[in-house]
């Protein structure tokens, strides 16, 4: 059973699907994710923690400006998700044997395992999509749907660990 979440029960996801569901960081399985709802607000989503077959996503909304910096490095994600721009942090669980959404948290990650957050000192290094709007999925990286460059860890671009001094 998956720990339970201090915040904000929400009747649904603030959105209905998304138009981008590209896959950023693919370890196994798909570990962090870009969306945009059909409102247009972009979102980043980290893989959080799970007990199958549901699975815990840590749902971040960004600004084209904000996902600039983070995908680029500039920003550390966990600075990113304990600052987040409109003061919230979406904790979302979904039964994929269901296909649905089994709840979703508006939240802050004071409410969150800290040890299952990203470390503060790793930074992405990633490639931003050509024209966030409209930009198209397809191409398959170890047999997940990526585009763009979008990579993996283990070595390839994708991850910078903290740097030792």
């Amino acid at each position: 059973m998956l720990p339970h979440v201090k915040g904000v029960r929400l009747p649904k996801p603030p959105w209905s699907e998304f138009t981008i569901d590209e896959v950023l960081i693919y370890y196994d399985v798909p570990r962090m994710l870009l969306q945009k709802s059909d409102k247009g607000q972009l979102f980043l989503a980290w893989w959080h923690d799970e007990d199958a077959p549901v699975e815990r996503w840590i749902y971040l909304p960004v600004s084209e400006e904000r996902l600039r910096a983070i995908l680029s490095g500039n920003m550390a994600d966990r600075y990113a998700m304990d600052n987040p721009e409109d003061g919230y942090i979406l904790v979302v669980d979904m039964d994929w044997n269901k296909d649905a959404v089994v709840q979703t948290i508006k939240t802050t990650t004071a409410a969150l395992q800290q040890d299952a957050l990203p470390h503060p000192d790793v930074r992405l290094d990633l490639p931003m999509p050509d024209g966030v709007v409209g930009f198209e999925s397809g191409n398959v990286v170890n047999g997940a749907e990526v585009s763009n460059g979008f990579s993996t860890l283990d070595g390839e671009p994708g991850v910078r660990a903290p740097q030792a001094d």
